[in-house]
């Protein structure tokens, strides 16, 4: 994808072409997730399934399905852009 493609991309839109895909969320608290994004809605709620809790990068927590309130997310990391 080139870098124009990539900039054009509505957030939403970015995030609903990623599901079924492994995905990263960072919090505002610190608290960070990993898990498969599952769903995304307007409110960038999102749902992940098979999700580990990191806490200052260790993990913290086996979680399974979460619900992750859209206002919480400091960023998000999907698909092609995890390391």
């Amino acid at each position: 994808m080139s870098g124009n493609q990539a900039t054009n991309k509505k957030p939403l839109s970015a995030l609903n072409s990623n599901l079924n895909k492994p995905a990263y969320v960072m919090l505002k608290n610190g608290f960070s997730y990993k898990g498969v994004l599952t769903k995304a809605d307007s409110q960038m709620n999102l749902i992940l399934q098979e999700v580990v809790e990191y806490n200052s990068e260790k993990p913290s927590a086996s979680l399974g399905t979460v619900l992750i309130r859209g206002n919480n997310i400091l960023y998000i990391k999907v698909g092609d852009f995890l390391e």
